[in-house]
């Protein structure tokens, strides 16, 4: 399952949105997988959604980066 952390594009981010995300993964019993998305203003809108859906449609998957690292996907 994907979650995205809320904030209207603007505000938030992975830590912000932890306990939501492990709260789902207990009550759900699904793998969760926690999307991060660069914000606003420096990434204007459509630019946030446009890595969401990047994220849904082409998964980057690296284990190599540890549990914190952020890949670099093209």
């Amino acid at each position: 399952m994907l979650f995205y952390h809320g904030g209207g594009w603007v505000i938030g981010d992975l830590e912000t949105h932890d306990g939501t995300a492990r709260a789902l993964t207990r009550a759900s019993g699904a793998a969760v997988l926690a999307v991060d998305y660069r914000l606003a203003p420096k990434t204007p809108f459509p630019g946030p959604l446009d890595e969401v859906e990047k994220a849904a449609t082409k998964p980057c998957w690296s284990w190599d980066v540890g549990l914190w690292g952020r890949p670099s996907c093209a």
